[in-house]
Protein backbone atom coordinates (compact mmCIF):
# COMPACT_ATOMS: atom_id res chain seq x y z
CA UNK A 1 0.00 0.00 0.00
CA UNK A 2 3.21 2.46 0.58
CA UNK A 3 4.59 1.59 -2.83
CA UNK A 4 0.85 2.91 -4.37
CA UNK A 5 1.18 5.94 -2.11
CA UNK A 6 4.85 6.96 -3.06
CA UNK A 7 3.91 6.21 -6.94
CA UNK A 8 1.15 8.47 -6.31
CA UNK A 9 2.77 10.57 -5.06
CA UNK A 10 6.06 10.84 -7.80
CA UNK A 11 3.38 11.00 -10.51
CA UNK A 12 1.75 14.49 -9.00
CA UNK A 13 5.74 16.25 -8.58
CA UNK A 14 6.21 14.67 -11.95
CA UNK A 15 3.07 16.92 -12.98
CA UNK A 16 4.00 19.32 -10.75
CA UNK A 17 8.14 19.90 -12.30
CA UNK A 18 6.06 20.38 -15.85
CA UNK A 19 3.68 23.01 -14.46
CA UNK A 20 0.58 21.23 -14.70
CA UNK A 21 -1.99 20.43 -11.77
CA UNK A 22 -3.00 17.05 -10.95
CA UNK A 23 -4.74 16.05 -7.76
CA UNK A 24 -3.39 12.38 -5.64
CA UNK A 25 -7.14 11.27 -6.62
CA UNK A 26 -6.55 12.02 -10.48
CA UNK A 27 -2.85 10.25 -10.62
CA UNK A 28 -3.96 7.09 -8.56
CA UNK A 29 -7.00 6.70 -11.23
CA UNK A 30 -4.35 7.71 -14.41
CA UNK A 31 -1.38 5.26 -12.69
CA UNK A 32 -4.96 2.42 -12.58
CA UNK A 33 -5.66 2.84 -16.06
CA UNK A 34 -1.95 2.09 -17.04
CA UNK A 35 -1.72 -0.94 -15.37
CA UNK A 36 -5.11 -2.06 -16.76
CA UNK A 37 -4.28 -1.40 -20.24
CA UNK A 38 -1.40 -3.07 -20.36
CA UNK A 39 -2.33 -6.45 -18.81
CA UNK A 40 1.03 -8.44 -20.69
CA UNK A 41 3.59 -6.01 -18.85
CA UNK A 42 1.60 -5.44 -15.75
CA UNK A 43 0.44 -8.98 -14.39
CA UNK A 44 -1.56 -8.99 -11.20
CA UNK A 45 -0.17 -12.39 -10.11
CA UNK A 46 3.45 -10.99 -9.70
CA UNK A 47 5.01 -7.58 -7.48
CA UNK A 48 5.84 -4.94 -9.82
CA UNK A 49 9.22 -4.13 -10.45
CA UNK A 50 11.28 -1.48 -10.13
CA UNK A 51 11.28 -1.04 -14.00
CA UNK A 52 7.74 -1.61 -14.10
CA UNK A 53 6.77 1.05 -11.67
CA UNK A 54 8.98 3.66 -13.64
CA UNK A 55 6.93 2.55 -16.74
CA UNK A 56 4.02 3.21 -14.52
CA UNK A 57 5.00 6.70 -13.55
CA UNK A 58 6.25 7.89 -16.90
CA UNK A 59 3.00 6.75 -18.71
CA UNK A 60 0.74 8.35 -16.15
CA UNK A 61 2.32 11.95 -16.32
CA UNK A 62 2.47 11.46 -20.61
CA UNK A 63 -1.10 10.76 -19.94
CA UNK A 64 -1.91 13.67 -17.32
CA UNK A 65 0.12 16.40 -19.67
CA UNK A 66 -1.53 15.82 -23.05
CA UNK A 67 -3.35 18.03 -23.85
CA UNK A 68 -7.27 17.99 -25.02
CA UNK A 69 -7.75 14.35 -24.61
CA UNK A 70 -11.24 13.28 -24.30
CA UNK A 71 -9.91 10.78 -21.93
CA UNK A 72 -8.37 12.52 -20.08
CA UNK A 73 -10.96 14.93 -19.38
CA UNK A 74 -13.51 12.42 -18.68
CA UNK A 75 -11.08 11.29 -16.15
CA UNK A 76 -10.99 14.46 -14.67
CA UNK A 77 -14.93 14.25 -14.65
CA UNK A 78 -15.11 11.01 -12.90
CA UNK A 79 -12.39 11.92 -10.19
CA UNK A 80 -14.09 15.43 -9.34
CA UNK A 81 -17.89 13.29 -9.20
CA UNK A 82 -16.32 10.90 -6.96
CA UNK A 83 -15.01 13.38 -5.02
CA UNK A 84 -17.69 15.87 -4.66
CA UNK A 85 -20.02 12.27 -4.06
CA UNK A 86 -18.01 11.46 -1.07
CA UNK A 87 -17.91 14.82 0.07
CA UNK A 88 -21.90 14.92 -0.32
CA UNK A 89 -22.10 11.35 1.34
CA UNK A 90 -20.18 12.34 4.44
CA UNK A 91 -22.15 15.34 5.23
CA UNK A 92 -25.67 13.41 4.81
CA UNK A 93 -24.23 10.64 7.06
CA UNK A 94 -22.91 13.24 9.31
CA UNK A 95 -26.08 14.94 9.16
CA UNK A 96 -28.10 12.10 9.72
CA UNK A 97 -26.24 11.34 13.12
CA UNK A 98 -26.70 14.80 14.25
CA UNK A 99 -30.81 13.96 13.63
CA UNK A 100 -30.95 10.80 15.31
CA UNK A 101 -29.19 11.59 18.51
CA UNK A 102 -31.09 15.04 18.48
CA UNK A 103 -34.40 12.85 18.48
CA UNK A 104 -33.02 9.98 21.07
CA UNK A 105 -32.25 13.38 23.44
CA UNK A 106 -35.92 14.52 22.57
CA UNK A 107 -37.82 11.11 23.23
CA UNK A 108 -36.24 10.43 26.41
CA UNK A 109 -37.20 13.93 27.42
CA UNK A 110 -40.94 13.21 26.53
CA UNK A 111 -40.36 9.88 28.11
CA UNK A 112 -39.03 11.60 30.73
CA UNK A 113 -41.45 14.30 31.64
CA UNK A 114 -43.20 14.23 34.91
CA UNK A 115 -45.67 16.69 34.99
CA UNK A 116 -46.61 17.86 38.91
CA UNK A 117 -50.53 17.23 38.63
CA UNK A 118 -51.68 14.67 35.95
CA UNK A 119 -54.75 16.57 35.69
CA UNK A 120 -52.69 19.74 35.29
CA UNK A 121 -53.38 22.08 31.73
CA UNK A 122 -49.68 23.61 31.74
CA UNK A 123 -48.21 20.29 32.77
CA UNK A 124 -50.38 18.26 29.62
CA UNK A 125 -49.39 21.83 26.95
CA UNK A 126 -45.87 21.11 28.33
CA UNK A 127 -46.22 17.20 27.33
CA UNK A 128 -47.92 17.89 24.20
CA UNK A 129 -45.64 20.55 22.40
CA UNK A 130 -42.82 18.62 23.45
CA UNK A 131 -44.72 15.39 21.37
CA UNK A 132 -46.03 17.91 18.53
CA UNK A 133 -42.24 19.13 18.66
CA UNK A 134 -40.49 15.21 17.74
CA UNK A 135 -43.09 14.83 15.61
CA UNK A 136 -42.25 17.97 14.05
CA UNK A 137 -38.93 16.94 13.81
CA UNK A 138 -39.00 13.04 12.95
CA UNK A 139 -41.22 13.50 9.79
CA UNK A 140 -40.19 16.75 7.88
CA UNK A 141 -36.94 17.82 6.71
CA UNK A 142 -34.55 19.31 9.35
CA UNK A 143 -34.55 23.36 8.37
CA UNK A 144 -38.45 23.12 8.23
CA UNK A 145 -38.76 21.50 11.38
CA UNK A 146 -36.58 23.90 13.31
CA UNK A 147 -39.00 26.65 12.25
CA UNK A 148 -41.98 24.91 13.21
CA UNK A 149 -40.48 24.38 15.95
CA UNK A 150 -39.43 27.77 17.01
CA UNK A 151 -42.77 29.02 15.48
CA UNK A 152 -44.53 26.71 18.30
CA UNK A 153 -42.25 27.79 21.30
CA UNK A 154 -43.42 31.50 20.49
CA UNK A 155 -46.75 31.55 20.28
CA UNK A 156 -49.50 28.40 19.86
CA UNK A 157 -51.57 30.12 17.47
CA UNK A 158 -48.85 30.13 15.18
CA UNK A 159 -48.55 26.29 15.38
CA UNK A 160 -51.93 25.66 14.66
CA UNK A 161 -51.51 27.14 11.06
CA UNK A 162 -49.10 24.28 10.70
Amino acid sequence: MEEIKDVVREIVAGCAEHGADCSEVLAAFVARTVVESDGDRFMLDRPLTEADLNVVINESIQRLLTDDSPSLETMRMQVSFDASFLAEDAALREASLVREARLKDMSRRICMHNPAAADSFDGLSGLYKKIFTFLMAHFTPAAAAATRARCWNRTPSCARRW
